[in-house]
């Protein structure tokens, strides 16, 4: 097992010096304007801040980024239920039709939602 090891600069950071770093970060100070005043290195300025962002950041984090999807999981069983209507239909036919009942897409869109539910 791998284990972290403190340097002497670690052990003698205060958390008082820690407390006024993140005092400064939360102000919007530029980060060498943090380490000129509190005359702390430029690095250990930088670390403090990711470890202070790393705890301070939620778990889920990862499902905000990127693009949102277009169709929610009910209007795609709705599709679903439309396409199991009549399996025959184009899909401008289809298009039409679902953009009359619940939501207006593209038939591009349609299209990719019909090859991602295995129907094309």
């Amino acid at each position: 097992m791998v284990k972290r090891v403190i340097s002497d600069r670690e052990k003698d950071m205060s958390e008082c010096k820690k407390g006024q770093i993140i005092a400064l970060y939360q102000g919007q100070k530029f980060c060498k304007e943090r380490a000129e005043i509190t005359s702390i290195g430029l690095r250990t300025v930088q670390r403090i801040i990711k470890c202070c962002e790393d705890v301070n950041k939620p778990t889920s984090s990862w499902k905000t980024c990127g693009r949102g999807t277009i169709l929610k999981n009910c209007e795609r069983r709705s599709l679903k239920i439309l396409v199991k209507s009549n399996r025959q239909k184009s899909t401008l036919e289809l298009t039409d039709s679902f953009n009359k009942r619940i939501k207006t897409i593209s038939t591009r869109m349609m299209k990719q939602e019909l090859i991602r539910m295995s129907y094309q």
